[in-house]
This record gives C-alpha cells, structure tokens and sequence, in this order.
C-alpha cells in the first residue's frame, strides 16, 4: 500500500484556503461596521489577529512536517504562497460583493461620514481637507467593482510579502 505524502506547496494551499475563509469572514464584519459599530471593531481585532494566524500556520507545517526545521527563505516562501492562496480566495469574495451585493454603500457610508465631518468643523484650513477628502472619495466611486478588486488583491499581496518577510525572521529555524 503506498503512502500518500502531501508537498509543502500543498500544505500551503490548504492553508492558504484556511487564510482565504478567514479574510472572508473578516471582510463580512466591515460593511456591517458603517450600521453597527462594534463589528468595526471585531473587524479590526480579525485584522490584527491575520499576520498571527499566518505565523501559526507556518509554525504548525515546520514542527509537524519539516520535523522542526525551516530555513529563513522556505519559510519566506512558505508564507508567502499561504497570503497569496488568501489573498485569491479573498479577491473572490470581494468581487461577488462589489459586484452583486454593495450596490454603492460603502462609498454612500464615506461620502456620509465625510459630511458629518463637514459639518462639524464647519469652514477654515480644516474645510479644505475635507473638499480634498470628498472629492478622493467621489472618485472612489468611479472605479468598477473588477477594479476594486484589484487594487484590494494588490494590497493584500503585498501586505503578505511584507507580514512574510517578518514571518520568515522569527519562524526559521535549523
């Protein structure tokens, strides 16, 4: 009977998917962030909870398959391969919503609260910024749900290259 081994490349799909469901269920807690403040909160914390999980995820493959050892660029590229899995998985998720569920709210929900803030700091130096600010979110709006995506896509890789090279410091190890 043959043994069926799983590569690290694989290890780092699955992973990578496990990553993917997480941004996903992070991303749900931001548009409900605009009506309920407290799931902005909770996608903050699952925001800063994302380059811990990835740790964990790297340390769990070196200590249960690579016996405890991983070099600093294996473990560079490791990581990395898991955010860029996530990251897919998370652009999917982001285009069925600008696509199909968003139908313009978060920008209504910044061009609203930058129009709180006009109001509250009424006119001056500060009135200037906002105008500024207002027109950068109008010009949020101009962007096709497809192009959204790939500005989101964009970040989020190179937030996974940054979080991995941190990632490979602290995890290698011979």
């Amino acid at each position: 009977m043959s043994e069926s081994k799983m590569t690290i490349g694989a290890y780092a799909r699955v992973y990578g998917l496990y990553m993917g469901i997480f941004w996903a269920v992070k991303f749900v807690f931001f548009p409900l962030g605009f009506s309920y403040p407290v799931f902005s909160f909770i996608f903050l914390l699952l925001t800063i909870m994302v380059p811990f999980v990835g740790a964990w995820f790297v340390k769990k493959i070196r200590d249960g398959v690579l016996d405890g050892r991983l070099g600093f660029w294996q473990a560079f590229l490791l990581s990395t391969n898991i955010y860029m899995y996530a990251s897919l998985i998370a652009a999917i998720v982001h285009f069925i919503y600008f696509r199909f569920i968003d139908n313009g709210f978060i920008l209504n929900s910044y061009l609203e609260s930058v129009n709180q803030m006009q109001e509250l700091l009424g006119s001056g130096e500060a009135a200037a910024n906002i105008e500024m600010l207002k027109a950068n979110v109008e010009l949020m709006g101009t962007l096709s749900p497809i192009q959204i995506v790939f500005s989101l896509l964009s970040n989020n890789v190179v937030f996974g290259l940054f979080i991995s090279l941190l990632a490979a410091v602290f995890l290698k190890r011979r």
